[in-house]
């Protein structure tokens, strides 16, 4: 015969394991629920790097192209040969394709200090002051002056912001890739 005391004993036993086993299945079903936020947001995170680092690109490549071609233009009508309009109309487009990729650096930087990246937000700061929009409109009212005389224009000058541009863009790289091994 069984005892009431029997069936106490049973209760307990049972109803303990029944908490432990609960408890045991919530923690780690809330371990792993946490270990999936996680991952879920570095991989945005990564994505969100991963634009930025497009964007700033698209932006440099504007930059560079349109420095470059200010630089031919510049140096041909220094060397007496007069730019033609083809020229002008050239640099007018990417004058405009540069202006139109400062909203892609603008949502950069945004995105930046949205991830609290502020260092590589700060050498996107000073990637973008080194960025001359030169107008088009003032360089063919100097070239049909002449030679092109003022400093922002000589071929020192756009060489040596080359270079600087180029130091700028590598010092961004080198910072965005450190935040992105770290997530």
């Amino acid at each position: 015969m069984i005892t009431p005391l029997e069936v106490v004993d049973t209760s307990v036993k049972i109803g303990l394991g029944a908490l432990i086993s609960g408890a045991a299945a919530y923690w780690l079903a809330k371990l792993n629920h946490n270990r999936q936020v996680q991952k879920e947001r570095a991989t945005h995170r990564r994505e969100l790097l991963e634009t930025v680092a497009d964007s700033v690109q698209k932006y440099y490549h504007a930059a560079a192209k349109q420095r470059s071609f200010v630089e031919f233009v510049v140096r041909m009508n220094n060397a007496g040969v007069s730019p033609t309009e083809n020229h002008f109309s050239e640099l007018a487009r990417n004058e405009a394709d540069l202006v139109d990729k400062l909203g892609e650096l603008t949502s950069a930087e945004a995105k930046l200090l949205l991830l609290n990246e502020t260092t590589a937000h700060s050498l996107l700061r000073q990637l973008h002051e080194n960025v001359f929009i030169y107008s088009t409109d003032y360089l063919k009212q100097a070239c049909a002056v002449g030679p092109v005389t003022a400093e922002r224009w000589s071929p020192d000058f756009l060489a040596k912001s080359k270079v600087v541009l180029r130091d700028r863009r590598d010092a961004f790289f080198t910072s965005l890739s450190s935040v992105y091994d770290r997530t």
